[in-house]
């Protein structure tokens, strides 16, 4: 299992985001993936538990923030998030509210072609 934790604070620039992607098809790097919690939320508890799975096939670097944080609150404002977990793959918005599971392993399997299917 593959699993990275970035260093709290850490939001790439929109460039960072477009140079990453464009040069991920070949890389091994790990997908970058923000995830924005609020308390008593099952929704991200499920997300947690999907995440934790996947992490065993992709390589994943994966950060946790409380929405109630500044961290939390500017990108709840910055990305228009009504729901929890805000997910964000690689600093771009993927989803809020219940984590849509087969599109995530889809994309991942797009990003990480060559760790697909590893574990």
């Amino acid at each position: 299992m593959v699993l990275t934790v970035i260093a709290q604070g850490f939001e790439p620039t929109l460039g960072q985001i477009a140079s990453e992607s464009e040069s991920r098809m070949t890389s091994t790097d790990p997908v970058r993936i923000t995830v924005v919690t609020a308390a008593a939320c099952h929704f991200c508890d499920d997300a947690q538990a999907v995440l934790a799975e996947l992490a065993q096939a992709y390589p994943l670097a994966m950060r946790q923030v409380a929405a109630d944080s500044p961290d939390g609150q500017a990108l709840l404002h910055a990305h228009g998030a009504g729901m929890f977990p805000l997910v964000l793959v690689d600093g771009a918005f993927f989803s809020a509210g219940r984590l849509p599971r087969r599109k995530l392993a889809q994309l991942l399997a797009r990003k990480a072609p060559a760790q697909a299917g590893a574990g």
